[in-house]
Order: structure tokens, then C-alpha cells, then sequence
């Protein structure tokens, strides 16, 4: 018979491209289901835990915002924070959590300075592990951390003489 090795070269096309598109229909739930666990921790865990530093830092005349759109995209949330008060300049910075659909992860990262990239932390959280406690330590020691650079920065008052 003619075209034998042909009709088997096609056929195994075939399983190879079924094949494939299965991979790729499993990889698309996991992205779902990473990306709806997620939106899950970023409302019950990441977003109350930053309104309420936004709170403490409204409360002593800082700012503090959340960016976290509804339906957003961009799988992220962040917390903004300037120290500034009207008479002194202060630092200013972001914490963000990002999701790695892919993995499944999501990862803290830092800007200590406005309009900086953040640097992103080597550890990934898988999405179960991210807990209340998890994000109040990473929120808090974002907060200390953004904090402490106004003692560095700030003369203390005693002078030399020479």
C-alpha cells in the first residue's frame, strides 16, 4: 500500500497536536484557578490588612493607598505610603504582591523610592501559604523599613565643632 509511512507521520501529527492542545487546556484552568485564589487573598487577606495600615497612617497625617482595581488585570495589588507631612519631606514607597500564574506563586517586592521598579523578594508564597500573618509581618516590616529612613536621613541635631 502506498503512503504507509505518510498516513503514520499524519497520525502521529495528529496525537501530537491533540496532545498539545490538552497541555494547553490544563495549563489555562490552572491559570484560572491560580488567578480566582488570588483575587480571593487579595480581598479576604492582602486588601483589609492594607486598609488598615492605610488607617494608621491616615490617622497620624501620612498618606497611604491601595491600587487594586476591581476586576483588574494585572494580578497585583500594592500599598502606596508617603511620609511626607506638609512642613517635611519624607520617603515614600510601595509594597506589592504579585501573582505567577504560572507557578502558582505570588512574591512580596518593595520600592523604597517612588516611581522605582520594586525589588522583589527571592521567596515565592504558594497561594495557600499566604495567611494573615504572613501578610501583616511583610506589611509591617515594609512599614519599619520605609520608616526607619527618616531617622537615617534626618540630621540629629548635635554639631562638631573644629
Amino acid at each position: 500500500m502506498a503512503f504507509e509511512m505518510l498516513e503514520e507521520a499524519l497520525l502521529q501529527l495528529k496525537r501530537n497536536r491533540k496532545k498539545e492542545e490538552t497541555v494547553e487546556a490544563q495549563r489555562q484552568k490552572a491559570v484560572t484557578a491560580a488567578t480566582t485564589q488570588f483575587a480571593a487573598i487579595k480581598s479576604e487577606v492582602l486588601g483589609p490588612i492594607f486598609d488598615k495600615a492605610v488607617a494608621l497612617l491616615t490617622n497620624e497625617g501620612l498618606f497611604g493607598e491601595i491600587t487594586d482595581q476591581e476586576n483588574d488585570t494585572t494580578r497585583s495589588i500594592s500599598l502606596t505610603v508617603d511620609l511626607s507631612t506638609e512642613n517635611v519631606p519624607g520617603p515614600q514607597g510601595s509594597l506589592i504582591c504579585r501573582l505567577d500564574e504560572d507557578m502558582q506563586t505570588c512574591q512580596f517586592g518593595k520600592a523604597i523610592t517612588r516611581n522605582i521598579e520594586p525589588v522583589f523578594d527571592e521567596k515565592s508564597y504558594k497561594l495557600r501559604e499566604i495567611t494573615d500573618e504572613i501578610a501583616y509581618r511583610v506589611t509591617e516590616k515594609f512599614l519599619l523599613d520605609l520608616i526607619a529612613t527618616v531617622s537615617v536621613n534626618r540630621p540629629t541635631g548635635t554639631t562638631s565643632r573644629g
